[in-house]
């Protein structure tokens, strides 16, 4: 059995029990209903999770007056575990953590006194078992589909020698080809990290996979943020014809928007620097200057990936060139600028 802690536990060693009562819970997509009653007896269900059948489970209770946790086995795509519920005595809400990292997959649930209807339990708890299954598909064929609302951005694969793969490909960053991740689990998470492109210092990619709710993260650092990016997972494998289409989809979009980024900051750091030589008295004083541009730390930041410099011309003016270093995914444009006007090459990966 695979048991899946919550992150926050009580250190209190009282475990008094619920006030005598039921209970219903919702909020994002799951369900559920508490009876202290006559013992603790749960029955809860998810997209893709849930206690076993349509019948109340069996649960234990532990925490003081003001936090008490609810905790249950659940059955999950792969296989069983433990569920944690966080609410109090007097509390109309509940807070579900289904990730290894605080606030990332944490249901907010609103609790009610009251009981489910019979339909709406077998609603939910069917519900919940369809998308387990389907889940248990990618697990036990090695394969699944990373997606996003913009579409396809990669897929997993699972070896039978235990190593994990993956492949990544959008606009904002692309693999090359399959890459053997290094994988940890941590909980119900996955932790994947590998070579990505654009990279700058060696870092690697990652990714969280969620094995309870079927989704993945992108995070942005070891903190949860806003900007983290979530990935939906499906059971499949891609074909190598869609791969390719996809691939060439990913690096024209990227392709865009480097331009987009990159034409405007050229024509600022080139103007920029064009107006410190007008003052100078001679061709030889303003050539020397040209040369002798000091890339600031501003500009370092913002053209990361780039080689910069200013030379001077047949015609002893000052040119701009910027030149990916090296040419990867969203950084293969090189842009130059002539006698203000402004020139580009993309190159291939």
């Amino acid at each position: 059995m695979i048991v899946f802690l919550a992150l926050l536990v009580s250190c209190s060693t009282v475990t008094p029990p619920l006030e005598a009562g039921e209970w219903t819970f919702r909020g994002s997509g799951v369900v559920g209903h508490l009876s202290t009653l006559n013992g603790c007896n749960i029955a809860i269900w998810g997209e893709a999770w849930g206690t076993l059948g349509e019948v109340m489970v069996p649960c234990s209770l532990r925490g003081g007056e003001d936090e008490v946790w609810v905790e249950f086995e659940i059955e999950t795509s792969v296989g069983g575990g433990v569920g944690s519920l966080k609410t109090a005595n007097s509390a109309t809400w509940a807070l579900l953590p289904l990730g290894s990292r605080e606030r990332e997959w944490e249901v907010q649930l609103q609790r009610s006194p009251g009981v489910l209807t019979e339909e709406e339990a077998s609603e939910s708890s069917a519900r919940a078992s369809s998308g387990r299954e389907a889940l248990a598909l990618g697990w036990v064929n090695g394969g699944f589909l990373l997606s996003d609302a913009t579409g396809q951005v990669g897929e997993l694969l699972l070896r039978g020698d235990g190593l994990v793969e993956i492949e990544v490909y959008d606009e904002r960053w692309m693999s090359n080809g399959r890459q053997v991740a290094e994988a940890t689990s941590v909980g119900p998470d996955l932790y994947l990290s590998f070579p990505v492109m654009p990279a700058f210092t060696g870092e690697l990619g990652g990714i969280i996979v969620n094995r309870v709710v079927g989704e993945a993260v992108v995070p942005l650092g070891v903190e949860v943020t806003p900007a983290d990016r979530f990935l939906q997972l499906s059971a499949g494998k891609r074909t190598d014809t869609d791969r390719v289409d996809l691939i060439e989809s990913a690096s024209s979009a990227a392709a865009e928007r480097e331009r987009t980024v990159l034409h405007p900051m050229a024509i600022a750091l080139y103007e920029e620097h064009i107006s410190t030589l007008v003052a100078m008295e001679t061709e030889q004083l303003s050539a020397a200057a040209c040369v002798g541009w000091v890339q600031s730390e501003l500009w370092s930041l913002q053209l990361i990936g780039y080689e910069v410099s200013f030379l001077v011309g047949d015609s002893m003016g000052c040119e701009l060139w910027i030149e990916p270093a090296p040419v990867q995914h969203l950084r293969r444009l090189s842009i130059g600028i002539v006698d203000g006007q402004i020139s580009e090459a993309l190159h291939d990966l």
